[in-house]
């Protein structure tokens, strides 16, 4: 379940950016922050990466938007594929408690 906090840059056109705000509210996947003059902050959540995608390859065609700025970016497994995964390399439960080997343990607050 792919989570995006993106900002938008908008044209600074009102008419232009007026529409392209309406499009965005109008996204199913897409929820408005408030936004100042032509910057809109949005996130886009969607329940798998291909439609994360779609909405991403939306945006860079988007008329009435100039730039995409990526704030945030999570990605959720989903639980079940995690545990048939744990199941199937004969991992317990207790991993998914254990933290994120990829992060520089002085980005987890580690010596």
């Amino acid at each position: 379940m792919p989570i995006s906090g993106l900002l938008i840059t908008l044209d600074r056109d009102p008419a232009r950016r007026d529409a392209a705000r309406t499009a965005l509210e109008q996204h199913p996947a897409i929820e408005i922050g408030e936004g100042e003059d032509h910057r809109l902050p949005i996130v886009v959540d969607t329940p798998t990466s291909e439609e994360d995608r779609a909405v991403w390859e939306w945006l860079h065609q988007f008329p009435g938007a100039t730039f995409v700025d990526v704030v945030y970016i999570h990605f959720d497994e989903d639980e079940a594929a995690r545990q048939q995964g744990m199941k199937a390399s004969g991992q317990s439960d207790s991993y998914a408690s254990a933290p994120d080997a990829s992060v520089p343990s002085n980005a987890r607050g580690e010596p």
